[in-house]
Order: C-alpha cells, then sequence, then structure tokens
C-alpha cells in the first residue's frame, strides 16, 4: 500500500509550470486498488480584495443608516440578513465555486444559511453587492465610500 498522495494545485500559466506538471505526471503511480484522479481545469476566480473592501463599506453604511421598526442593527446582522436574501439559491458554475450550497439542515431540522460570499467568484460577487446596492438605496441609504 502507498502513501497518502499529496494533493498538487499548478497553475499553467508559464512554460516552466508546464514543465513541472509533465514531470509531476511521469512520476504519479499507477495504483488499481486506490487510484489518483487528475483534474484540469480552468483557474476558479474567487470575488476580489477590492469587492470585499466594497461589500462591507455598504454593509457598515446600511448598519448606520437603516432602522427597522426604531432598531439598529449591527452590521454582521445585516450581513447575515443580506446573504439570505440576495446569495444564489443554486450553485451556478459561472458564479458560485464546486460545491456551493446555501442553505443546510440544522441538528434541530431548521433551515439555516450555510453559503458565504467567499463562495461567489467575481461574477457572482459583482451580483450580489449589485443586489445590496440596489436594497440599499431602495430603503434610503446614502453610501459614503465606494
Amino acid at each position: 500500500m502507498r502513501d497518502k498522495f499529496k494533493e498538487v494545485v499548478i497553475k499553467l500559466d508559464s512554460m516552466a509550470a508546464k514543465n513541472e506538471f509533465l514531470i509531476l505526471v511521469t512520476k504519479l503511480p499507477i495504483d488499481h486498488e486506490s487510484p489518483l484522479q487528475v483534474v484540469i481545469r480552468e483557474v476558479i476566480n474567487p470575488r476580489t480584495l477590492g469587492q470585499n473592501k466594497l461589500y462591507h463599506a455598504i454593509v457598515s453604511d446600511i448598519a448606520d443608516q437603516l432602522w427597522i421598526e426604531k432598531k439598529r442593527y449591527l452590521p454582521d446582522v445585516w450581513s447575515h440578513y443580506l446573504k439570505e436574501l440576495f446569495l444564489p439559491e443554486l450553485a451556478e458554475p459561472a458564479i458560485t465555486k464546486s460545491g456551493y450550497k446555501k442553505w443546510m439542515q440544522s441538528l434541530s431540522g431548521d433551515r439555516i444559511l450555510f453559503g458565504s460570499t467567499t463562495d461567489l467568484k467575481v461574477k457572482g460577487m459583482t451580483d450580489f453587492i449589485s443586489k445590496i446596492t440596489l436594497y440599499a438605496a431602495e430603503h434610503g441609504v446614502i453610501f459614503t465610500e465606494q
């Protein structure tokens, strides 16, 4: 029995990387009982740091300016609520990372939010920010940082 194979990710963006990949392939073990799997795919583009910063600025503006029944809520509460409203319901390869799931069932049987903005690709985060920006504007929020 062979040792467990450590996952390797090589971004094919240069001849050096391609050569590294070709050398690695020649050294891979053949194992009929526990074979390895090779997957080649496009690079997944997660949300950007700029998008993350913008999202938090918008949520802060909402928390500062939007009160519900004379109550003010913390940014974390707003963030959770906005994700419940506007994260995609289903995984979509163009906007979510592989394995995305918005909802899970808790131990008590309740449906709970499981999805996160970290599960979004650049396009998905752009769509999400557009939706929360529209929501905020419709509720009279004036943005301080964009």
